[in-house]
C-alpha cells in the first residue's frame, strides 16, 4: 500500500470513528432524555383499563359485559397486553412499553442510516421537549416514532415496495389517523406496480385489515368510539380552524424547536427525490389536518409524529450536504456540536417543574403543558421507590368507587386513572363520550363553551336509571330507539340476526337523534 492509500484509509478510519462515537453519544443522550421527561398520562390508564379486563378475562371492554372500543391505538393496545401479563402493574407496563419503543428507535435508525446521519436525526429530536415528554407518557406516540422512522427511512432508500406497504399499514394501526402521513408515499408507489405487486402490497396490509374485521364483529364499528365522540360536533368549522391555529401557537410557545424542525425537515424532505417530497406532502398533509379538527389539548403531541419523519428527512440531508464539501470532518463536528448543544439544553438545562398542581389550570385554548399537570404523582422520578400515581386525587377516587359496594354505577370523566383504580366490578359512564357507546352517537351541542377533546354530553333523562337496571326508561323516544340499537351492538350475541340488524341501522345513519339530551 502506497503513502497516499494509507493515508486516505486513515482518514476514512478517523471518520468513521467520529461518526460511531457521535451516535453512542446521541442515542445516550436521547435515552437519557426520554427518562428524565419520563411520566404517565391519565388517558393512558384508558387503555390500561381495558388491558386489565382482558388479563381478567372479561374482554376488551372498558366496562364488563360492554363491547366499547375506547382506544384509538390498537397496536399499542396489543403490546401492552403480553407486558402487562409479565409486570402485573399497571404503571410499570405502561412505562416499560414507552422506553422498549424509545430503544427501538435507536436501533430503527441505525438501521437505516449511517452512524452520522442517525445521530443527526437523534440530535435533532432530543432538542424537542415535546419529542421528548411524549417518548413516554403511556401514550402510542413512541410505537408510532419507531414504526414511522422505518417508514421514512425504508421510503428515503427506496426499500422493498412489500416492507413499506406492510409497515405502512403498522403505522395506521398504531394510530388511525397516522394514515394521512403514509398514504401519499404508499399511492406514489402505485404509479409504476403490476398488477400482480399490487395484490401482493394489498396482501401486506392484512394486519390492518384483521383488525378492522375483529373491531366490525367485535364492537359493531370499524370505527373506534372515541372517533364518534370527537367528530360528532355541533361546532362551526370556522370555530374549529380557529382553535387548530390556537393549539399551534400554544405548541410553538411550549416548544419553538419542533416547529422549527416541522419546517425545516419539510424543506429538506421536498429536495430528497420523489419519495422524499411523498413523505412531505403527508406531514404537510397530515398537520392541515390537526387544523381542520381544532388541534388536541395536549400542547406539542400531535406534532410528534409528523416531527419524526421530518427528522428524518433533515437528518439524511444535512449529512448529504455535509458529506459533499472538502472539509467533511471538521463541518460535522461542529453540526454535531450545534446539534448537541440544542440536546443539551433541553435535557441538562430546561426547567423541570417540581411541585406542580395536579389539576393544572387550564387557559382559554384549553390547550395545556400536560407532562406538568400530572409530573408530581405520575413522573418516573417520582415513583421509582414507591407508587406515588396512587396517590393522585383521581386514583383515591376510583379506590372509593371499588369500596362503595351499594354502587356500582358511576357518572363520571375519570375513566382513566379513577377508571383502573376503580376495577371491573364498577361501571363507569363518561359524560365525554369517550368511552360511552350511545352517548358519543349524540352529537355534541357548543352551548356554554367547550374545550378541544373534551366534549361534555349530559345525561339523557332516564339514560342513568335505564344502565343501572336494565330496563330502557329514556324519555326521548329517539334516543330511546337509539340505545336499544346501542346495547344489541355492545351486549348482544355477536352473530344474532337481531344485533345484525341493529349494526345496520348504526353504521347507516337510520338514527338521527339531534335534539341536545336534558341534563338529569
Amino acid at each position: 500500500m502506497n503513502e497516499d492509500s494509507r493515508l486516505v484509509s486513515q482518514t476514512a478510519g478517523s471518520e468513521e470513528s467520529l461518526a460511531q462515537g457521535a451516535f453512542v453519544a446521541a442515542a445516550v443522550l436521547f435515552l437519557l432524555g426520554a427518562i428524565r421527561f419520563a411520566w404517565v398520562s391519565d388517558d393512558a390508564f384508558i387503555t390500561l383499563r381495558v388491558v386489565d379486563n382482558v388479563t381478567h378475562g372479561f374482554g376488551a371492554v372498558v366496562n364488563e359485559g360492554s363491547r366499547v372500543q375506547a382506544f384509538t391505538h390498537p397496536l399499542w393496545f396489543l403490546l401492552l397486553i403480553p407486558i402487562h401479563f409479565v409486570t402485573k402493574e399497571g404503571y410499570t407496563t405502561l412505562l416499560a412499553a414507552n422506553l422498549i419503543c424509545a430503544a427501538g428507535l435507536v436501533a430503527v435508525l441505525r438501521w437505516g442510516m449511517s452512524a452520522m446521519p442517525a445521530a443527526i436525526t437523534l440530535l435533532l429530536l432530543s432538542a424537542s421537549y415535546s419529542y421528548l415528554s411524549f417518548s413516554t407518557s403511556g401514550l402510542e406516540n413512541p410505537l408510532a416514532f419507531v414504526l414511522l422512522a422505518l417508514f421514512s427511512l425504508l421510503a428515503l432508500r427506496e426499500g422493498s415496495l412489500l416492507s413499506l406497504w406492510f409497515t405502512g399499514g403498522l403505522v395506521v394501526l398504531s394510530r388511525f389517523d397516522l394514515v394521512l402521513l403514509v398514504a401519499p408515499t404508499l399511492a406514489w408507489t402505485l404509479r409504476s406496480i403490476t398488477r400482480r405487486e399490487l395484490a401482493r402490497a394489498a396482501l401486506c396490509l392484512l394486519p390492518l385489515v384483521l383488525w378492522l374485521v375483529f373491531s366490525t364483529v367485535y364492537y359493531g364499528s370499524p370505527l373506534p368510539n372515541t372517533a364518534f365522540a370527537k367528530l360528532n360536533l355541533d361546532v362551526s368549522r370556522p370555530g374549529l380552524l380557529a382553535q387548530g391555529g390556537a393549539y399551534l401557537i400554544m405548541s410553538a410557545t411550549v416548544d419553538p424547536i419542533i416547529v422549527f424542525l416541522l419546517c425545516l425537515g419539510v424543506a429538506a424532505l421536498f429536495v430528497l427525490g420523489a419519495r422524499g417530497r411523498a413523505l412531505g406532502v403527508g406531514v404537510v398533509l397530515y398537520l392541515a389536518y390537526v387544523v381542520w379538527i381544532g388541534g388536541d389539548f395536549m400542547a406539542g403531541r400531535a406534532l410528534t409524529a409528523p416531527a419524526t419523519i421530518a427528522a428524518v428527512g433533515l437528518g439524511s440531508w444535512v449529512y448529504r450536504q455535509l458529506h459533499a464539501g472538502p472539509r467533511t470532518p471538521i463541518l460535522l463536528s461542529a453540526a454535531g456540536l450545534v446539534s448537541l448543544f440544542l440536546a443539551a439544553n433541553t435535557v441538562l438545562l430546561s426547567s423541570v417543574p417540581q411541585n406542580p398542581k395536579t389539576r393544572c389550570v387550564v387557559p382559554s385554548t384549553g390547550v395545556v403543558d400536560e407532562r406538568k399537570c400530572y409530573y408530581e404523582h405520575t413522573a418516573l422520578s417520582q415513583n421509582n421507590r414507591t407508587l406515588r400515581y396512587k396517590e393522585h386525587p383521581y386514583y383515591r377516587e376510583g379506590l372509593e368507587w371499588r369500596a362503595d359496594e351499594e354502587n356500582a354505577l358511576q357518572v363520571s370523566s375519570l375513566v382513566g386513572l379513577g377508571g383502573y383504580a376503580a376495577g371491573p366490578r364498577v361501571t363507569i359512564i363518561d359524560p365525554y363520550a369517550l368511552a360511552d357507546p350511545l352517548l358519543a352517537r349524540l352529537p355534541f351541542s357548543p352551548e356554554g363553551g367547550w374545550r378541544i377533546g373534551h366534549f361534555f354530553r349530559p345525561l339523557p333523562r332516564g339514560y342513568r336509571e335505564t344502565r343501572r337496571t336494565g330496563v330502557n326508561v329514556i324519555e326521548d323516544p329517539c334516543i330511546r330507539a337509539l340505545w336499544d340499537d346501542v346495547r344489541l351492538a355492545s351486549e348482544g350475541d355477536l352473530f344474532s340476526v337481531e344485533r345484525l340488524r341493529a349494526l345496520y341501522r348504526l353504521n347507516t345513519g337510520v338514527h338521527r337523534c339531534q335534539s341536545q339530551p336534558k341534563r338529569q
